[in-house]
């Protein structure tokens, strides 16, 4: 999926790429929500939910932990990224603050990406469903869905 992050980056168009972090997460979850979000995802999740959970304005991933290797995390404005890897969410959260704030739960790193909008569409894709170990995330405003 790498190779597929690199082709994509250098084929957007300028002000699509808003930044990138890579960390060893030690509860391997990561999540993107509204930046005054109360949203808890205290428990690990069960494979059998699947990776992600959703709240109405959080969203969070479950990634692998830090003995299995660090996780990378990309968030584009405005990309399509429905062929890296594999779209595990795609939909609408409620960003009432104006700023998305994307972060693991151990608070080892963080991202602000300013929204216009209130409420914001999420494409997710990661890299393998099984063991997510890179994360990209599209943010576009809602109201051009």
């Amino acid at each position: 999926m790498l190779a597929a992050i690199d082709e994509l980056c250098r084929s957007l168009e300028p002000g699509q790429f808003i930044c990138a972090m890579t960390l060893y997460l030690e509860h391997g979850l990561l999540t993107a929500e509204d930046k005054d979000s109360s949203a808890r995802y205290d428990e690990l999740m069960d494979d059998a939910e699947g990776i992600v959970r959703a709240q109405a304005d959080s969203v969070c991933i479950a990634t692998q932990i830090y003995v299995d290797g660090p996780v990378s995390v990309v968030v584009l404005r405005n990309a399509s990224i429905t062929n890296v890897g594999s779209v595990v969410f795609d939909g609408i959260i409620a960003i009432p603050s104006g700023c998305l704030r994307v972060e693991d739960s151990d608070k080892l790193g963080r991202m602000l990406v300013q929204v216009p909008a209130k409420e914001a569409v999420l494409t997710i894709s990661v890299d393998d469903p099984v063991s997510v170990g890179c994360v990209v995330i599209s943010v576009r405003d809602a109201r051009s869905r």
